[in-house]
């Protein structure tokens, strides 16, 4: 079989345009479509193709429109993902320091490091801290990212809010890639706002509303997501409106933890059983544990027993899979003991034979209470 054509292959050039136009580019498609067609063809940029394969910055640009487009399609062929590789590593070699920094991330951060190279990752190590040295704000959200990887918050905290001082108030990056500073700016401010959110305590919780609020300000929804779903959380007991809000603009992203915390939400405080169920019938298309209970408890208030029992039919055969994890097997064990009542009145609605007889396989000595928002 022959190779793909490429205009077969790479996404639209209408979204390419938006893409360019999104982070403010002065290239233009008609100039880099060429450049990513020869690099398809080639598998290299060279200066006999284009000037631009000596600019660092346009080959860091094309490799951020790559990964943008990646997000915007959920999807990326394998010569597409060569090529953003091709053009990290290209942009890093000329010389940009924003590229050096992710390919040391890329090294330092592997999931597999047995497969790295131990001269690599030494060599990443020293350039990471030269760039700290040089002052570089991404090698200070390397260094913070790394850390949380490893479970090291506090460190991790420290290195982000070194970033933020790094970057000030109005920081952009080079023209071409103003989009992709923001995006990381909000990137940081995102986690930041989280880490603190887990932290807990007053001057936590008004630092981190501020940092969830400006990611907001300066991010689009879909890199910023979890933003929107935290500060639903610190608004859902004093403003359960504007949480709802903020949790169905999450749920526009696919966000899962989205789907139950609405459900519940309409559910036990705006009293919408019938809404519920949709938000938690869609959260179940996505494997949301919680959703099926809540989808379950939303059957029972209707009396809608058939679809209870269908419901209590998958969440047995969760529990039962191999490949449920343990801590939700527990959870479900957890459910069924507190709905034994429920799970009786739907065996006097329906036929006898079947819904078969459930029985928690972990013991549990305390039942959780009814209330998700204790309202």
């Amino acid at each position: 079989m022959g190779k793909v054509s490429f205009k077969t292959l790479f996404p639209s050039k209408k979204l390419l345009n938006n893409v360019l136009f999104q982070m403010d580019s002065d290239l233009s498609s008609r100039k880099l479509l060429p450049l990513y067609e020869k690099l398809y063809d080639h598998n290299e940029l060279t200066t006999k193709d284009t000037h631009y394969a000596t600019v660092p910055n346009v080959m860091f640009l094309m490799n951020r429109v790559l990964v943008e487009l990646k997000q915007r399609t959920k999807q990326q062929p394998i010569p597409l993902h060569k090529m953003e590789l091709y053009l990290l590593k290209k942009a890093a070699q000329l010389g940009n320091n924003d590229a050096i920094a992710l390919l040391c991330f890329q090294i330092l951060g592997s999931s597999t490091p047995k497969i790295q190279h131990q001269e690599d990752v030494i060599r990443s190590q020293q350039l990471l801290k030269q760039l700290v040295k040089q002052n570089h704000p991404l090698s200070f959200k390397v260094l913070a990212d790394l850390n949380c990887y490893m479970g090291q918050f506090d460190e991790g905290k420290k290195w982000y809010k070194q970033y933020l001082k790094s970057v000030g108030p109005s920081h952009v990056s080079d023209p071409d890639i103003r989009y992709w500073g923001y995006q990381q700016k909000g990137e940081v401010l995102e986690k930041l706002g989280e880490i603190e959110f887990r932290e807990g305590g007053n001057e936590n919780i008004v630092s981190c509303e501020k940092r969830f609020l400006e990611s907001i300000r300066i991010t689009p929804l879909k890199n910023c997501a979890k933003s929107y779903f935290y500060l639903a959380m610190l608004y859902v007991k004093y403003d359960p409106d504007k949480a709802k809000t903020l949790l169905e603009q999450c749920c526009t992203q696919g966000f899962k933890e989205a789907f139950s915390e609405v459900g519940y939400l309409e559910m036990n405080y705006f009293q919408n059983p019938v809404k519920a169920k949709e938000w938690f019938k869609l959260g179940m298309e996505l494997l949301q544990l919680q959703c099926f209970f809540g989808y379950f408890q939303c059957c029972i208030t209707l009396k809608d027993w058939t679809k209870a029992e269908n419901c209590l039919k998958t969440i047995n055969k969760l529990l039962l899979a191999k490949n449920t994890q343990e801590v939700d097997k527990e959870s479900i064990s957890t459910f069924l003991q507190y709905h034994e009542n429920n799970i009786k009145l739907i065996q006097s609605k329906v036929e006898p034979t079947v819904v078969s007889s459930i029985k928690p396989q972990y013991p549990i000595e305390n039942k959780p209470t009814e209330s998700k928002w204790g309202f």
